[in-house]
């Protein structure tokens, strides 16, 4: 493979999207100090980053009660790749079902992204470099509303209520 083509791909690949599951409630928080790994509930205080937006979505289950969640975006591009790391749970899963003798720990973060389609990182996500994507009721069905217009940068945002959401999700 040429140089430049190596460099493509890798630019490619540092393109990508990665999506967040966040409670509308996070919000005002989000919007002032941005994604922060140490208030994560996480078992690795990070921020948790998948590929795939229904995956992320999918983390609204943790919390028990029903509720309004949102769909961040952020560009990998934007991240400190160095603060990146492997997904300790869909990467365990992933390996566990090949049958792979490999931790998970001894995976790097672009294998992880690569394999399981997550990553984590640890250090803080600012909010200037989120956009609001989507959201949904996690108390009905699994249907993420785009918002209408497009994403809305955090820090253009001037309410995160309720209202101003349902005013622009499209049902």
């Amino acid at each position: 493979m040429k140089l430049a083509t190596k460099a493509a791909a890798r630019a490619s690949r540092d393109d990508k999207v990665l999506f967040h599951c966040t409670a509308l409630t996070s919000l005002p928080a989000i919007r002032r100090v941005g994604l922060d790994p140490a208030v994560s509930k996480s078992s690795q205080q990070a921020v948790y980053l998948a590929s795939d937006l229904s995956a992320a979505a999918n983390y609204c289950y943790f919390s028990l009660d029903p509720a309004w969640h949102v769909i961040l975006a952020v560009n990998l591009s934007h991240l400190s790749q160095d603060q990146l790391g492997p997904d300790d749970y869909e990467l365990r899963d992933w390996l566990a079902d090949r049958h792979r003798e490999e931790g998970w720990s001894d995976c790097s973060w672009r294998q992880s992204l690569r394999r399981c389609g997550q990553v984590v990182c640890y250090a803080p996500v600012p909010p200037e470099k989120l956009v609001v994507v989507g959201a949904f009721y996690s108390g009905e069905d699994f249907a993420i509303s785009k918002l209408q217009g497009g994403p809305i940068r955090l820090t253009e945002a001037v309410n995160f209520g309720e209202n101003l959401l349902s005013a622009k999700i499209t049902r």
